[in-house]
């Protein structure tokens, strides 16, 4: 292959083969010693070209192989220069003699580099670095190269498409992004941008004079007269940012309330909803007759949600088994300029269920309350019952108790053969008749009574046969000493006293 000179308007041809016939890319530097270097991307490698004429290409080892695109050259402060491009769909940076491979850095790897742009800020150099996928990545490349921020389509950065070709800024400062949907421009809301958040995006596509909204790589510059020249698949597009039209007009908002659910009925402003009907859409149009893909919403629902939602594309909103309660559906629309309109509201109420009502609650706690009362009610009757039931139990004890500790007095004071009190009782009656006696200085009787014989008719006849004789002495003196003063007693074998 031969590459070929412009002069005047003639074509001089420089002898320099190549390895690749397929020339991706071009960029020319001017040393210290002022011969300029045509820097020249292939498929196969990255190649330069002295100004000098018959002096043969030189091939850059570590891009042999490679496929070399976006070639950009950027001069530093000290004078050098180091030339940026992409590699493979890889950031590389030529630098004094050294090729080295920039990243990865956040999302800059995810797909292949496609176009480069350097700018100048008052912190040092940055990189926007654009890909066929993932966005722009910015980098800070004052010193080692660092990753200062990322635009996407989704997310913070609102390109209007991850597939960016080319990248550009007009005197403003304002960067120009070719994508795959449109053109971008993004102004910075800051003096130095840190984060994609700092720009405000304007999206220029077929509606704005654009031949088609798909771009070209590579494709884009600005003139001398600071027009953006925009290459795309159906030619080329120029922007004059002196005379951009601007749009400062609200658009009408129209909103509309439809039930779901169990049936499908539209809803009036200040309508009740029974408990069973809590399926609710709403359904809104922004009346933009220009770019009406760019209109964004917002929504709040009053009473249940505690601030605005964040700008969407959607305009159909639904809620599904909303609690009782007072209601205000609000919505705002922004057209493609930014224009916001005026909020709309829908109010409305769900009322609550039979049993959610203030009387049912009421009735509910009257009815805990009786159903208490009544618990305690019986309750307390259980326990007066029982209580009847202990003080019977222990009256019966005690009696039971007295009756036994009367058996038991007299079984202690009784002669158990004869049934006659016995020596002990007698002898406290004959105390106490022996006291009353004498303070009242009156007289009592006494007879001591022994049976003779008993002894040998014990021997005799048995003890059973004694026993019998006993008992009969026992019987005679209850049936003579019959009357209450008198007192019988055994106080020995055989012996009785009265």
């Amino acid at each position: 292959m031969e590459l070929h000179r412009s002069t005047v308007h003639q074509y001089s041809n420089w002898t320099c083969p190549l390895s690749c016939n397929m020339i991706q890319s071009l960029a020319e530097t001017v040393g210290p010693d002022g011969i300029a270097t045509l820097w020249i991307g292939t498929r196969r490698g990255l190649f330069t070209l002295r100004e000098s004429a018959g002096r043969p290409t030189h091939e850059i080892e570590g891009a042999r192989g490679k496929s070399i695109s976006a070639l950009l050259p950027i001069h530093d402060e000290a004078g050098g220069t180091s030339v940026w491009a992409s590699a493979s769909g890889r950031l590389v940076r030529y630098s004094h003699g050294s090729w080295s491979e920039i990243g990865p850095h956040g999302e800059l790897y995810r797909a292949p580099v496609r176009c480069l742009h350097a700018q100048r800020t008052p912190a040092g150099r940055r990189l926007w670095v654009g890909t066929e996928g993932a966005g722009i990545s910015v980098l800070d490349i004052s010193g080692a190269p660092r990753l200062l921020f990322t635009l996407r389509a989704t997310g913070s950065g609102g390109l209007s498409n991850d597939v960016v070709y080319w990248i550009g800024e007009d005197r403003t400062g304002r960067i120009y992004v070719s994508t795959n949907s449109g053109v971008n421009r993004l102004t910075p809301k800051v003096a130095l941008p840190l984060a994609a958040t700092d720009f405000e995006v304007t999206t220029f596509n077929a509606e704005d004079g654009l031949l088609s909204n798909q771009g070209s790589i590579g494709a884009g510059l600005l003139d001398h007269a600071g027009r953006v020249l925009v290459g795309t698949a159906g030619g080329v597009a120029a922007l004059d940012p002196s005379h951009a039209l601007v749009d400062r007009t609200p658009k009408k908002l129209v909103l509309e309330a439809t039930l779901v659910a169990p049936e499908v009925s539209r809803l009036k402003p200040g309508c009740r909803l029974g408990y069973r009907k809590k399926h609710i859409r709403f359904h809104a149009t922004l009346f933009s007759l220009f770019r009406g893909q760019d209109t964004r919403y917002r929504v709040q629902m009053v009473g249940l949600d505690p601030a605005p939602s964040d700008w969407q594309r959607s305009r159909t909103f639904s809620y599904r088994s909303l609690p009782p309660g007072t209601y205000t559906f609000r919505i705002w629309g922004r057209d493609y300029a930014g224009n916001v309109s005026a909020p709309k509201d829908f109010p409305f109420q769900v009322e609550p269920a039979p049993w959610q009502t203030w009387w049912a609650r009421t009735l509910l706690v009257l009815i805990l309350l009786g159903m208490a009362w009544m618990a305690a009610e019986m309750r307390t009757r259980l326990l007066r019952a029982r209580e009847r039931r202990l003080a019977a139990l222990v009256e019966q004890r005690t009696q039971e108790l007295a009756e036994a500790n009367a058996r038991l007095e007299e079984l202690a004071r009784k002669d158990p053969l004869t049934g006659l009190f016995n020596r002990r009782a007698f002898d406290e009656a004959l105390e106490a008749e022996w006291r009353r006696a004498r303070r009242h200085h009156e007289f009592f009787s006494l007879i001591l009574i022994d049976i003779d014989g008993f002894k040998s008719w014990n021997d005799h006849h048995g003890h059973p046969a004694g026993d019998d004789v006993l008992r009969t002495v026992a019987a005679t003196l209850r049936r003579v000493m019959a009357r209450a003063s008198d007192l019988s007693a055994r106080i020995g074998g055989d012996e009785f006293a009265v």
